[in-house]
């Protein structure tokens, strides 16, 4: 693999195939992963913001929870198809990264210890959080990769060869034609 694959993923942990062009977002010629830029961001600042409300208390621990909770179920939404629309999908992703922060804030100041163990009180709780996320998305990228023709022939995997990756309709094709050869097998 060149050198151009590895600095797409400083960016990116998707890989640089059209198959993967709804999960990203394009900035000139940088691909962004929509969940880490757009959840992460989004839940250290809701992370802050939570924590000022809480301490002018304009709102309750007990209602920043519940407000948390509700905002991160939307990663519930990536069993649907309804994320492959990307304006919903970063939307869903805000909400994630909103609602993880909200919690995220209600567990550190929900204990009365040390700064030490409330930091790792959080840290536990954010892996809680990212758990779930985490074997959803291998779960998306085994079916996503599951899909590609070329997904039991590595050896000519354009990923991994540096050849050209035709486009998804071309996939699409050469998809549908391998099939009707298997049909009339």
């Amino acid at each position: 693999m060149d050198r151009q694959y590895y600095i797409h993923l400083l960016f990116s942990h998707h890989p640089p195939c059209p198959r993967y062009d709804s999960h990203t977002l394009n900035v000139g010629k940088i691909r962004l992963c929509i969940g880490c830029f757009i959840g992460y961001p989004s839940g250290v600042l809701a992370g802050l913001l939570g924590s000022w409300l809480f301490l002018s208390d304009l709102v309750s621990l007990q209602a920043l929870f519940w407000i948390g909770t509700v905002l991160f179920t939307a990663f519930l939404l990536s069993f649907t198809s309804w994320t492959a629309w990307k304006p919903l999908k970063i939307m869903q992703k805000f909400s994630v990264g909103t609602g993880g922060g909200f919690i995220l804030s209600v567990a550190f100041f929900s204990v009365d210890w040390i700064l030490i163990y409330r930091l790792a009180l959080v840290w536990g709780v954010a892996m809680l959080l990212l758990t779930p996320v985490g074997i959803l998305h291998y779960w998306g990228f085994k079916k996503t990769c599951r899909g590609c023709p070329y997904h039991e022939d590595l050896k000519n995997c354009p990923l991994l060869t540096g050849k050209p990756y035709p486009s998804v309709s071309q996939d699409i094709e050469i998809e549908q034609e391998e099939n009707e050869i298997k049909k009339n097998l």
